[in-house]
């Protein structure tokens, strides 16, 4: 039976062109032996694609099914959620208001920005020293701009089932012939939500755990932006938005088990997690303030 979730009573605006497709990759020089693969979701959609799409395909229909007219979320000023939101919020008829804080730039970062300033309806800059601070300029600019808050990375319940589907057409796609049953997958974590959802539908797609494709997830934001706490709590919520107060199929009601490796190094140099495919001990790559979250 094909594996599939409960989302007929959710709302969804289709901005995914889905499945993202399989594009196999060559592996980096002295591990030629490894099989690699993308599921390119940045193809997603034409206007703006990447997971964020899948999150704001159900994020921005809640908002418009409860009467919403705009809709505002935070993020750094390279953020690639705040930029698809104002993107698709305009394209479906909402204004976007966005609160955005200062980051390291580079070239792409800088265009993101950008970007962003040109298709939101308006932009804030809060520049906060530390999560309290930020929490009251936050409070402060909600008080000036009302609309359906989005949270920072689309990370909520709702915003995780696309990534819960992206599993299951994961599992299609191994069932198609068009790559062999993955061993690890690997994942940027930055607000936790696609991790969340991410696991959940491994856990439909594959009900067997043994056959279940390991999770490496990189964290690429500070710890209090996502933890292994958060990122249970999110897979909680999802399994509570999906099943109500049903119970959820026993492969999927257990909690996926997380813990963090520790940092080997830069996070610019990703080799040591790929050379565990060839038989190395369980390692992570990451700074100090940012180790890998392994899902197990």
């Amino acid at each position: 039976m094909t594996p599939s979730l409960p989302t007929a009573h959710l709302p969804r605006l289709g901005l995914c062109q889905t499945p993202s497709p399989i594009t196999p990759l060559s592996p980096p020089p002295g591990l030629e032996g490894l099989r690699l693969y993308v599921k390119r979701d940045g193809l997603l959609s034409a206007l703006y694609g990447g997971n964020k799409a899948r999150k704001l395909d159900f994020v921005l229909a809640d908002a418009l099914r409860g009467g919403a007219r705009a809709v505002c979320t935070v993020g750094g000023e390279g953020s690639h959620h705040a930029l698809a939101t104002a993107l698709h919020a305009r394209a479906v008829g909402l204004e976007a208001h966005l609160l955005l804080t200062p980051q390291p730039h580079t070239a792409h970062s800088r265009a993101t920005h950008a970007a962003a300033l040109a298709a939101a309806t308006s932009v804030t800059a809060l520049a906060a020293s530390d999560p309290r601070s930020f929490a009251v300029g936050l409070a402060a600019w909600r008080e000036r701009r009302r609309g359906y808050l989005i949270p920072t990375g689309g990370s909520c319940a709702l915003g995780a089932v696309g990534m819960a589907e992206g599993a299951l057409e994961l599992r299609a796609q191994v069932d198609a012939g068009l790559l062999p049953p993955p061993r690890a997958l690997y994942i940027a974590a930055g607000s936790g939500s696609s991790l969340a959802g991410l696991l959940l539908g491994l856990a439909a797609a594959w009900p067997d755990p043994r056959a279940r494709p390991e999770v490496i997830a990189a964290r690429v934001t500070p710890r209090h932006l996502v933890s292994r706490g958060r990122v249970l709590r999110i897979h909680e919520e999802l399994k509570a938005l999906l099943w109500g107060e049903e119970a959820p199929p026993p492969h999927v009601a257990a909690p996926p088990p997380l813990s963090c490796s520790p940092p080997q190094g830069p996070a610019t140099a990703p080799r040591a997690p790929l050379e565990r495919r060839r038989g190395a001990g369980r390692r992570g790559w990451g700074s100090s303030s940012t180790p890998p979250i392994w899902a197990r």
